[in-house]
């Protein structure tokens, strides 16, 4: 289950499980922060406080990579275009050139 707020998340929620190995292994993730993610029903303000904490810390942690992902992804994509724009520019320089050969027969 998806939450942007973490105050709706809370009222839903009991457990948060880790399926994505890098924010288990994140170093923010401390075994403190697993323990208070197996029972949140009965997290106290410090705790909350806590993954709270956990939580701002592993969004810019994400934001931070698919920022990165997406400026590859623009990159490549730039890659692309040079390199099609390259291979027009020689089609038309072969075409030029074939048409200049055609009027010099003549």
């Amino acid at each position: 289950m998806y939450q942007r707020s973490h105050r709706g998340a809370r009222a839903h929620i009991a457990t948060i499980s880790f399926d994505n190995p890098q924010l288990s292994s994140h170093p923010s993730t401390t075994p403190e922060s697993q323990e208070c993610c197996r029972d949140i029903k009965v997290l106290g303000r410090k705790e909350l406080r806590l993954l709270l904490s956990w939580r701002g810390k592993l969004r810019r942690f994400l934001a931070k990579k698919l920022k990165d992902e997406s400026g590859e992804k623009a990159e490549e994509e730039e890659g692309e275009e040079e390199e099609m724009d390259r291979r027009l520019a020689e089609m038309k320089a072969e075409e030029v050139a074939e048409l200049r050969r055609i009027c010099l027969c003549l």
